[in-house]
């Protein structure tokens, strides 16, 4: 079962990309009544405080606004009512439930459903504010909107003239248990549609911290990036913004899980001892257990957002339909993978990973899914990613090579569909490739030295999710090459600059190269990319998405039933492994 262990990343890319508003500034003192700030918005006077960035910009921080009143369970969330006097919004808010059971349960609630805004002080500009709305990653289980460094967005993007607000919404259970979207008792995608109601609060409020409404750009990392890239073809959500920015991730995958979503919720709601026959007294059910049980019934679980209801009632291939109006910047690392294989492993394991290990697993946890064909669908995987001049015992090919398995199969594949149906829409698509580390970041002697899943954390919030380096000239020219594209796409929906003229996605897959001397370059993994339609093709199946060739949404069924439970049980491993 070793792809149990790690095929699945699209869940947790998951565990360890949240991205928010985690430490506050060193010289923030949120009791100095010198530093209040007091403005009156569409749903009542809100207290934040003004606190310097280190290169002394002035920013105003509202931390732990709520944007929907107190949700409940197996509930859509509703719109905040307007509250009286001022509202003090100068602490961070609870985190929503996980899928697991916090250490510090103090720190979480089922009343989660705010949001922060930083936005540079002083009176209203003449012009409004472009404003860039973060969702943080956590593959849907876990993460919050304090994840990362404020202090870095302030410093980063908020000082170039722009609001930041980073939101929160419902996780695990709570936000995505399913019966498949047809009972109106228990609608599917409860997080998404959190998301939904904090995309109203701002739209409706955003002017009062003088944001543009009608400048708005949706951006998010990893699980993050997938909700945006959800949101960016929904019917109902895709009105909110003209701009997404997806790091990382895509939600072209997420039709092989509608099978999965149905098994573990009927798991859960079994392990909690509800009828799941009678959907009010599922609801009755939930409504009166512990949460002490919830993270019980949840162990080893894992559910995701679906399609079927109103705000995803297609696949993506059909709804992308939509989107010609759009501009859209996304990209990929060289072996996103790389952090949940072997980046945290025991060295003492690399030279046990040989060719029969590789062969293995392509074996019992990738071709075995063909069914009938797997023997057929194991040679051709063999031959194309195991070369026959290679040693049985070169361990760092056989890493490497196991690596771009799950690379491409979660990360690189989705991502290159995503923006090719998006290009038969639209032009106005930006790919890009983050290719440059420091081999400081890797333990010495580390055999496989690549990008991977988070790498960019560093270089836009100074976040470290694996070694801490020092950055050198070279980092400090990639991370602001890369602070600058996204900022300038925030502003003006293009990320050129004065190091690099972007290059719009088009049939050769132009795409920007990620390095201290940026350059554009053509046919981003092309080869993987042309093999797995050829997998498709001959099978008549096609393993990224789960469905059938004919992309019927009704075709979610036998065969992607499969993958999704291999792809339950993997991201499990990876939630521990994060």
């Amino acid at each position: 079962m070793n792809w149990v262990k790690q095929t699945c990343y699209l869940l947790l890319f998951l565990s360890l990309n949240s991205v928010f508003c985690v430490t506050d500034s060193p010289n923030e003192s949120t009791n100095d009544p010198g530093n209040d700030v007091v403005i009156g918005t569409r749903s009542g006077y809100i207290r934040g405080v003004r606190m310097p960035t280190k290169t002394g910009f002035l920013v105003d921080y509202f931390k732990g606004v709520p944007f929907a009143e107190k949700p409940e369970r197996l509930r859509k969330s509703q719109l905040v009512h307007r509250w009286p006097g001022i509202y003090r919004a100068q602490s961070y808010p609870p985190k929503c439930i996980p899928v697991s059971r916090p250490a510090n349960s103090s720190q979480f609630s089922e009343d989660c459903l705010y949001l922060n805004i930083l936005k540079p002080s002083g009176l209203m500009p003449i012009d409004k504010y472009p404003v860039v709305v973060f969702i943080h990653g956590g593959g849907f289980q876990e993460g919050d909107g304090n994840d990362a460094s404020c202090e870095a967005f302030a410093e980063n993007f908020v000082s170039k003239g722009m609001v930041v607000v980073t939101i929160q919404y419902r996780l695990a259970m709570q936000g995505f248990l399913s019966l498949g979207c047809t009972d109106p008792l228990i609608p599917c995608n409860i997080g998404l549609w959190d998301m939904v109601t904090a995309f109203k609060f701002i739209n409706k409020t955003i002017g009062d911290f003088d944001g543009d409404v009608n400048n708005m750009t949706l951006m998010g990392h990893s699980a993050g990036a997938m909700a945006v890239s959800l949101h960016s073809i929904s019917p109902i959500s895709s009105v909110y913004f003209k701009k997404y920015i997806q790091l990382s991730a895509s939600s072209w995958s997420l039709t092989r899980y509608k099978s999965q979503n149905i098994e573990t919720t009927k798991k859960i709601l079994h392990d909690l001892g509800c009828n799941v026959s009678s959907t009010k007294q599922i609801v009755e059910c939930v409504n009166s257990t512990s949460l002490d049980s919830m993270y019980s019934a949840q162990i080893d679980t894992n559910l995701w957002p679906e399609f079927g209801d109103d705000l995803l009632p297609d696949i993506p291939d059909n709804l992308v339909r939509n989107t010609q109006n759009q501009k859209v910047l996304m990209g990929v690392m060289t072996l996103e993978s790389l952090y949940f294989t072997y980046l945290k492993s025991s060295p003492a394991i690399f030279p046990f990973i040989q060719k029969s290990t590789v062969q293995e697993y392509i074996n019992s946890t990738i071709a075995v899914q063909y069914g009938v064909n797997s023997d057929s669908a194991y040679e051709m995987l063999s031959e194309y990613y195991l070369s026959s001049n290679e040693s049985e015992n070169d361990y760092p090919y056989y890493m490497q090579q196991r690596t771009k398995i799950d690379s491409n199969m979660v990360f690189d594949m989705p991502i290159l569909r995503e923006a090719r149906a998006r290009s038969q829409i639209s032009s106005n698509l930006y790919l890009y490739h983050f290719s440059y580390f420091n081999p400081a970041e890797f333990d010495e002697g580390f055999p496989v030295q690549a990008t991977y899943h988070c790498h960019e954390f560093p270089y836009i919030w100074g976040v470290y999710k694996d070694n801490y380096f020092v950055f050198n000239d070279d980092d400090r020219k990639v991370s602001e090459f890369l602070i600058n594209s996204l900022t300038n796409f925030i502003i003006t929906g293009d990320p050129s600059s004065s190091m690099l003229k972007w290059k719009l996605y088009d049939s050769d897959v132009s795409h920007t190269v990620i390095q201290p001397k940026p350059s554009i370059e053509k046919n981003l993994f092309q080869s993987d990319f042309k093999f797995w339609n050829a997998m498709a093709q001959r099978f008549q199946f096609d393993l990224i998405s789960g469905l059938s060739v004919d992309n019927n949404f009704e075709t979610t069924t036998s065969k992607s039933s499969v993958v999704s439970v291999f792809l339950l049980l993997l991201s499990y491993i990876i939630i521990v492994l994060a």
